[in-house]
């Protein structure tokens, strides 16, 4: 087990294998995406299904970017992080393969730590406050896990020093109306967390390895899954609103966008949040930028909606921030018309 693990790390260290902004301007970049979210009051409900609110103030992002691209791949999903004071949640939910494409999930490997990665696969990464590790869960379509973690050294994490990591992992996934969704909760004592001080800052990566073709994507445009560098900024604290991008559309690829977010309000008192969600192309540039109140306890939808068909580059730029100009999300991606083949069968 040792030695698979030692093999799959040389690669990624060789790269062959993928594996807070206070001023009112927001520095965009596809490289990195910043998200404030809050600490669950109720927990998700690990079964895999995501059910509606269930992710209520924490991290909900959609749209995986093809590898070192800031486009987005062919196939999409959505990615989840949540944390209470026993458990770290994390969860994904991606496409299945069209039903007319003769092509199923790759699930070759049914054992833990075998090699996983060669599956049609999710990676999930993340680094602690402690900043002194970066754990890596590989998942596949039947549950099996490939886990371990590794050391941070200057910043930089050492795959090559790969530790062997078994938490005491509860998993759930199923597959229905046309999408894979799964989801873990990890204890935080198997991740070196007793206590939880406020804020908390994060960092995570969200990859979906997809076979039928061969397709490596992550949340952002990266080189390296592993690197903390390369990661996203994630600040969990008990008193902000937050934000949680749910979808480009149903119909998105056939040019019917509906850009939607919703922002949460957890906290015992109403918020203010200013946005500006903006997509620019060749065609005329579509935007909607606004100040609202979110009452207490309440969620409220942002939703930007246009028709357009035109063979062109998309680029979406999307900001949030609190009453005092603090940035609470930003995203920015590109996406284009015609989408390509997105099963092959093999």
């Amino acid at each position: 087990m040792l030695k698979i693990k030692a093999v799959y790390s040389a690669l990624c260290a060789a790269g062959i294998l993928v594996c807070q902004a206070a001023e009112p301007k927001a520095a965009f970049s596809p490289a990195k995406t910043f998200t404030k979210v809050n600490i669950s009051a109720k927990s998700p409900n690990v079964n895999g299904r995501i059910a509606d609110g269930e992710y209520f103030g924490a991290m909900e992002n959609f749209g995986f970017l093809s590898h070192q691209k800031a486009l987005l791949s062919s196939r999409q999903g959505r990615c989840f992080a949540a944390l209470d004071n026993k458990y770290l949640y994390l969860a994904m939910q991606t496409e299945l393969p069209d039903a007319d494409s003769k092509v199923n999930l790759q699930t070759l490997y049914k054992r833990r730590d075998s090699k996983i990665y060669l599956d049609d696969s999710a990676d999930l990464l993340f680094v602690t406050p402690a900043k002194d590790m970066v754990y890596h869960l590989i998942v596949n379509s039947k549950n099996y896990i490939y886990d371990y973690k590794y050391p941070i050294v200057d910043g930089d994490a050492k795959p090559e020093k790969a530790i062997n990591w078994n938490p005491d992992l509860k998993i759930a996934s199923r597959m229905n109306n046309g999408l894979w969704t799964f989801e873990i909760r990890i204890p935080l004592k198997d991740i070196g967390i007793n206590n939880i001080a406020l804020p908390a800052e994060w960092k995570f990566q969200f990859g979906r390895n997809w076979k039928n073709p061969l397709e490596i994507s992550a949340l952002n445009k990266v080189l390296y899954f592993v690197q903390p560098s390369e990661m996203n900024d994630v600040v969990f604290t008990s008193d902000a609103p937050s934000v949680r991008f749910n979808t480009l559309g149903g119909t998105y690829r056939k040019g019917n966008n509906e850009i939607t977010f919703t922002i949460d309000n957890p906290t015992a008192e109403a918020k203010t949040v200013k946005y500006s969600v903006t997509v620019s192309s060749e065609a005329a540039p579509r935007s909607k930028e606004e100040t609202v109140s979110v009452p207490a306890k309440s969620s409220k939808k942002v939703v930007l909606a246009y028709k357009d068909t035109s063979k062109i580059t998309n680029d979406l730029k999307a900001v949030f921030y609190d009453a005092a100009n603090n940035v609470i999300y930003n995203r920015n991606f590109q996406w284009s018309y015609p989408v390509p083949a997105r099963w092959i069968a093999p």
